[in-house]
């Protein structure tokens, strides 16, 4: 992936989330977790030949076998069984409702007169910064619980709420349950961000209970709909917009409805630096500079907003192969924001810079300094070897081959035939 589109993708997630830290007391899940983990399946999908085509998770919705997952677990399948945590293997009898935009399903399980341990769904306000813990299986590693708190909560034009969560969500961890410290269900798991680790998406609890209702009055469906559209036309509605088609990749389209978001909302920061983002990623370097500019010229900004735009600002300059400008930049990121996610890419980016001007020391230390922080960033240890076979140090470039043979063989056999030149 492109510094462009890392930076981009950091900008963008990082910068319309609620920024917040938060000392979470230890919690003891054990007990929870006992209660929980009966209700939790592995679902296994199969084609039409018997093969295994790939598996999630699901869990009991109510007593009778009707359990839900994500509609993506079993989209390519033709058929599915599910194996309870006491080992025992049940087949799916058939689908009882499904939401496909919402990524759920109902499924049914075929066992006549047995009841099953189902869960509980919320009935309390979900808030952003609350506790939660999921029970998944990812990558086949069954009953594995992992905790977090919601960052965020997303409405998503045309689907529903969506909640933004740090606990990890892995390969196979599709339909866990997410819950509250009551073992309530506030959402199912559904997707992660490759790039950042604790940016993991789940489904609220609200659209399971919509899965679960058979219909809504004429009267409800008006309603709804008008209120729909008034949403669509506010600034928060025109941005989220933008975000949903950012997230499909029309770039075009979701510049065209962050300006007009910000012609109703212009001290928004979050949507100058969407509209920056955006403008990096389809060449448009001198509009993102302006609108960096911007989101750092108004004064309610805070210090991580302030860093993003530095840190999304030097990229522009780079790009423009205004180094001295981009040098600047990134430094005032890393005095904003000297560690973390920023930290890391205005170190690397840094770095990079002083290569183009020539002082090759200083960039060694910016990349050493964007290793420190995330050790195992393939670019920066390719690029720290690289600029040692520049600087003639072939010892300390084999150093970063041998870390690479770990993270990245490609790579590393890259950088082996350049030392060896």
């Amino acid at each position: 992936m492109g510094r462009t589109k890392i930076i981009t993708i950091f900008v963008i997630v990082f910068a319309i989330i609620t920024h917040c830290s938060l000392a979470q007391a230890q919690r003891d899940l054990s007990a929870l977790f006992k209660r929980v983990v009966p209700s939790v399946v592995v679902i296994n999908v199969f084609d039409k030949d018997g093969k295994l085509k790939g598996s999630g998770t699901g869990f009991f919705i109510k007593e009778d076998g009707a359990l839900v997952t994500n509609y993506h677990v079993m989209a390519e399948g033709v058929r599915a069984d599910v194996k309870l945590s006491s080992g025992e293997v049940l087949s799916i009898k058939g689908i009882l409702s499904e939401d496909r935009e919402a990524d759920l399903i109902l499924l049914d399980v075929a066992a006549k007169e047995r009841s099953f341990p189902a869960l509980k769904l919320t009935d309390k306000k979900i808030e952003t910064g609350q506790p939660i813990f999921v029970v998944g299986s990812p990558f086949g590693l069954e009953g594995t619980v992992s905790d977090g708190i919601v960052s965020a909560i997303r409405e998503i034009p045309r689907i529903g709420k969506f909640l933004q969560i740090t606990a990890p969500i892995s390969k196979g961890s599709s339909g866990s349950p997410v819950l509250n410290m009551q073992g309530e269900v506030v959402g199912v798991a559904t997707s992660y961000l490759r790039e950042g680790q604790n940016i993991n998406f789940a489904i609220s609890a609200d659209l399971v209970i919509r899965l679960l209702s058979y219909q809504q009055s004429e009267f409800s469906k008006l309603l709804e709909a008008i209120t729909k559209l008034k949403w669509s036309e506010s600034a928060e509605g025109l941005f989220n917009f933008g975000i949903s088609s950012f997230t499909n990749g029309d770039y075009e389209e979701a510049l065209t409805f962050f300006k007009k978001s910000i012609q109703k909302r212009p001290n928004h920061v979050p949507t100058y630096l969407a509209i920056g983002s955006t403008s990096l990623l389809l060449g448009r370097y001198y509009e993102a500079i302006e609108n960096f500019k911007y989101a750092i010229l108004v004064k309610s900004v805070d210090a991580n907003d302030y860093a993003f735009a530095l840190t999304g600002l030097g990229e522009a300059y780079s790009h423009l192969e205004l180094n001295y400008e981009a040098v600047d930049s990134f430094k005032k990121a890393i005095q904003t924001k000297p560690d973390g996610a920023v930290g890391h890419y205005a170190h690397l980016n840094l770095g990079i810079a002083y290569v183009r001007l020539g002082r090759y020391h200083e960039a060694i230390q910016h990349l050493k300094e964007a290793i420190r922080i995330e050790p195992d960033d393939v670019e920066a240890h390719f690029r720290l070897g690289l600029l040692y076979t520049v600087v003639r140090n072939r010892g300390m470039a084999l150093d970063q081959y041998k870390i690479l043979k770990e993270l990245d063989v490609e790579k590393a056999n890259t950088l082996f035939n350049l030392i060896y030149k």
